[in-house]
């Protein structure tokens, strides 16, 4: 992406795909504990009103980019005005890089924590950060076409683990889904849009769709992520039950019941998957976050920017790893909201009044000059 001659070419499947995977490694690493969520069957109900609530927030998005094909994000802002995008690159720089720290991060505690306690912190740290490096100098193509095929190991991992854990399954865990009111289904509705932070990544990336239109890859993206997080949030919810809400990671525990009814270690298969999906969406926001350096440099760093970025990302997360309270303050600002209010909803309204205002004075110049002539 960074120093490229060609701009690559993804279709709507590819960049869908990218995105669903990229969402999902959110559900392999949920941890109830520190992420603010509505569990229960409340959480079921958000994800439906969230889907449509979702598609409402982002009309002003979707009209901008109607309006100006083949442009992202970003390069629309920098059309606009230049200080505009200069502000708009610092923003998606700032979120693109800790959105990468934290992946690196969360990775390492789930690796640490879950599956080799005894490795050295730092060690793992290094070797993802070098391994994410080089698959993000493969390009974008490259990553799209990696995402697809983990995409399709995921989601038949998936129908096996909810094949193996049918005789664990519990009505009675399933609550009214209004048993907190309709403020716990408000409130998780809100949360599915705000935490939807992969739709920052999907606004800089349609400049590089071969095709005219967003809608079909964000529908695709949208309805599948929706599915996937209803269908295990609906398996967790009848299996684990409360159970669920103490475990640091359900969905590993899931993995691992799991395997007692389809085949020894189970759990491995998820190990495997889940590496190959922090890696995958390490080096996406590596990508990004190392682009808008670049054009903060007035593009003078290209592929140092990448090696650059790299560094950042590896300071900020061995920062994390050792010291909690830095991944909590990281993690708090992602799961906020504002990254999502501030480049999703009001700089695509700030862009419209702009190009609305610029349109409307040519007008008027025109009117003029015609009242001249």
């Amino acid at each position: 992406m960074i120093g490229e001659i060609r701009k690559p070419k993804v279709s709507a499947a590819q960049l869908a795909a990218l995105m669903v995977l990229s969402r999902l490694f959110i559900l392999l690493i949920f941890v109830p504990n520190t992420h603010e969520s509505v569990s229960g069957t409340a959480s079921l109900i958000s994800i439906a009103v969230g889907y449509f609530l979702t598609v409402l927030a982002l009309v002003p998005l979707d009209f901008l980019f109607k309006n100006n094909p083949n442009q992202n994000l970003y390069e629309i802002a920098a059309q606009c005005s230049p200080k505009v995008g200069k502000a708009a690159a610092a923003g998606f720089y700032l979120v693109c890089t800790a959105i990468a720290s934290e992946t690196a991060t969360q990775f390492n505690l789930f690796l640490t924590g879950a599956v080799y306690p005894r490795a050295n912190k730092q060690a793992v740290n290094l070797i993802f950060c070098i391994a994410v490096l080089y698959l993000a100098f493969l390009g974008l193509e490259a990553l799209n076409r990696t995402a697809a095929i983990m995409l399709f190991v995921m989601v038949v991992s998936l129908g096996l683990l909810g094949f193996g854990l049918w005789k664990f399954f519990d009505p009675l865990n399933l609550i009214s889904p209004l048993y907190d009111g309709w403020s716990a289904v408000a409130q998780g509705s809100i949360l599915y849009f705000t935490q939807n932070i992969e739709l920052i990544a999907f606004a800089l990336l349609v400049s590089y769709l071969n095709q005219k239109s967003v809608r079909k890859p964000f529908f695709a993206y949208h309805t599948a992520v929706s599915l996937l997080l209803a269908a295990v949030g609906f398996a967790s919810i009848v299996v684990l039950g409360n159970y669920g809400e103490t475990r640091n990671f359900p969905i590993y525990t899931m993995f691992v019941l799991s395997g007692s009814n389809v085949f020894y270690r189970f759990d491995y298969i998820l190990i495997a998957i889940w590496v190959a999906v922090s890696m995958i969406r390490a080096a996406l926001y590596f990508m990004l976050s190392a682009k808008m350096l670049d054009e903060l440099s007035g593009r003078k760093l290209r592929k140092r920017a990448m090696w650059i970025q790299t560094a950042a990302v590896l300071l900020l997360s061995s920062l994390s790893t050792e010291n909690i309270r830095l991944f909590g303050l990281i993690y708090r600002f992602l799961a906020s909201g504002i990254p999502v209010y501030l480049l999703l909803l009001l700089l695509p309204l700030a862009l419209l009044f702009l190009q609305w205002k610029r349109g409307k004075r040519s007008e008027e110049q025109g009117s003029k000059e015609g009242e001249r002539a």
